[in-house]
């Protein structure tokens, strides 16, 4: 069902989850809606990027979580689900994270090799095989050395 619930007066409805929403729809409608292969990561960070307060804040957040010791490396970022998530801090770091790596796929290997990567995955490519398919990378870790990198020097 592909349906935005909001009220009267939302504040922010404009700025953040009318973005973020039809993100995570336009996404869907071209990767598959019941696609395995999408993690969540991916899509909020495809969704949130829409969001320029999210946006805004992704980087610095990045950088704290690694100067705290609480970055989440991208092979654990895949397993989890920010909906079972309890703790605020993880939530928002796994936002950071998300919007981070589609902002350093974008930005370092442009906007058409993120299309092709998520028609990989539209195909029924697993996660790694897109990776390497369309990016530098033989696998997530790979991807995730490269990010981190890139995070730590931007």
């Amino acid at each position: 069902e592909k349906v935005i619930h909001t009220f009267p007066y939302a504040q922010g409805f404009f700025e953040t989850t009318l973005p973020h929403e039809m993100g995570h729809i336009i996404f869907r409608e071209f990767v598959g809606f019941y696609n395995p292969a999408v993690p969540e990561w991916l899509d909020e960070g495809v969704a949130s990027y829409q969001e320029s307060s999210v946006y805004s804040t992704a980087h610095e957040l990045v950088t704290e979580a690694i100067t705290a010791n609480r970055f989440i490396s991208l092979e654990n970022l895949s397993r989890m689900d920010p909906r079972s998530m309890n703790d605020s801090v993880s939530i928002s770091i796994f936002y950071a994270e998300a919007v981070s790596i589609i902002d350093y796929l974008v930005k370092e290997f442009g906007k058409d090799n993120f299309i092709l990567f998520c028609q990989n995955l539209r195909d029924k490519k697993d996660l790694e095989r897109a990776i390497s398919y369309v990016y530098p990378f033989r696998n997530i870790q790979e991807l995730d050395q490269a990010w981190q990198k890139y995070v730590k020097h931007e």
